[in-house]
């Protein structure tokens, strides 16, 4: 066991926690503990740590994310009273689906949520899902995230075959893990049909216990690489622990543009993501007050 605290680097004496923490460390809370591992894995990619460092050194920091659980609640179904619903998605849920997602996803509605930061939609859209607090940035998912991938990524890599192509690719990827921790990059470089974002996705499902479907668009009416890489169903690695009767959560992907003026004449990237919940019960609806039925029907 290392002589020194996982979070600061002082010499442990023979109080030591179990998990690695000197006695002022442990006396953080646990907002105040992933802001400590933050900064961490961040000097570990201004430094350019080696595969091996960073591995132990997130070996150290899981034992310390083990003292801490995540909570969340999935959401069911759409609350007229309390959300809204996307109107630039819709087209892109309900004309570019596949005919048998159409169908499946007809009373689902993409919520329009708060969007001053384009590039924290996809883990906005899954703590949202999720019910996670994201007061603080999403620090605490962003750690636990990254940690995962650099932990779990060998697994992911060989589990998943649309990850085969960073079998070969470990300094890379590595690389691309560890930037997530540098605020004024952070996610930039995750682009949708890069297989560092399904990597991300399967690493999400397992840090949260909880299948995420997602669904992406076939712009020109065909499967291209874009809907193989992100329209498909993201799994914990160990599937054992997940409640059957659990509700997966549902995410889109779409464009800050709306449909009618997308290019058709260049390769289309979503740029936004977006989450997806049922619409209440037509008996429900009606039961509401004629000034809150201002939504519109997807499809209609």
């Amino acid at each position: 066991m290392t002589s020194k605290c996982a979070l600061c680097d002082k010499q442990l004496d023979s109080n030591f926690r179990l998990d690695g923490r000197c006695e002022e460390c442990w006396r953080c809370n646990q907002a105040q503990t992933f802001v400590k591992m933050l900064e961490i894995i961040r000097n570990l990619a201004v430094k350019q740590a080696d595969f091996d460092e960073t591995y132990q050194r997130c070996r150290q920091l899981q034992l310390v994310i083990d003292s801490y659980s995540i909570y969340i609640t999935i959401l069911k179904q759409l609350k007229i009273r309390d959300h809204y619903i996307d109107k630039i998605a819709i087209p892109y849920l309900c004309d570019r689906l596949p005919k048998t997602d159409i169908k499946l996803y007809e009373n689902y509605c993409p919520i329009e949520l708060e969007t001053s930061d384009q590039n924290n939609n996809l883990l906005k859209s899954i703590a949202f899902l999720c019910s996670i607090n994201t007061v603080d940035n999403f620090i605490e998912l962003r750690v636990r995230n990254i940690i995962d991938m650099v932990l779990n990524a060998d697994t992911y890599i060989k589990k998943n075959s649309d990850l085969n192509e960073l079998q070969n690719m470990k300094p890379t990827w590595l690389r691309w893990i560890l930037d997530n921790a540098r605020e004024e990059i952070w996610c930039q470089k995750d682009l949708p049909n890069s297989a560092t974002t399904s990597l991300r996705l399967y690493s999400l499902s397992n840090v949260l216990n909880v299948i995420i479907k997602s669904l992406c668009p076939q712009m020109f009416g065909y499967a291209d690489a874009i809907h193989h890489r992100l329209h498909r169903t993201y799994t914990p690695l160990s599937l054992q622990k997940v409640n059957a009767y659990e509700t997966p959560i549902h995410i889109l992907w779409a464009s800050k543009t709306a449909l009618s003026c997308i290019d058709t004449s260049s390769p289309w990237l979503p740029d936004r993501v977006v989450p997806l919940l049922p619409l209440m019960q037509i008996t429900q609806l009606e039961n509401l007050e004629s000034n809150e039925m201002y939504l519109p029907i997807p499809g209609k």
